[in-house]
């Protein structure tokens, strides 16, 4: 059986998550243009220049953002973005923190798609802002 075009978009934002050297999570993201196709991807580590995390300051998953030195997968995409305003689709292998959220809603993104909540409170406050732009959220978890 062939696999839909979003699961195969969110396979490849989770082989991008494996080049995370993050002790915590990795994350990986990809951004699609309006035909489908690859506009960049990103994946959440330190910035260049910075070596890697020995050990996570960060007490719970999803919390004390500030304590973390890495720049998220989200981020690291929109950087690689030759053009932020041809995005139409983001595949994020978990639902954005309203940081990403918000710098996704400055591109034309009109459709977030993820296969697990960051947390459970980050991800409802997440969709609800979404919802609030108009814009689609899909959660892919266990959708061929």
């Amino acid at each position: 059986m062939r696999i839909s075009n979003a699961r195969y978009m969110m396979n490849i934002a989770h082989a991008v998550a494996v080049r995370s050297a993050c002790l915590n999570r990795q994350v990986g993201c990809v951004l699609v243009d309006k035909h489908r196709h690859v506009l960049s991807t990103g994946y959440n580590g330190v910035p260049s220049g910075i070596d890697h995390c020995a050990m996570c300051h960060r007490k719970e998953s999803g919390r004390d953002l500030y304590a973390c030195s890495a720049v998220h997968a989200e981020m690291n995409a929109m950087l690689q973005c030759r053009n932020t305003q041809k995005i139409v689709i983001a595949y994020i292998t978990i639902s954005p923190c309203m940081i990403c959220a918000r710098l996704l809603a400055n591109t034309s993104c009109q459709t977030v798609v993820f296969d697990e909540f960051y947390t459970q409170e980050t991800g409802d406050e997440f969709i609800k802002f979404w919802s609030r732009l108009n814009r689609k959220v899909i959660y892919l978890r266990g959708i061929q």
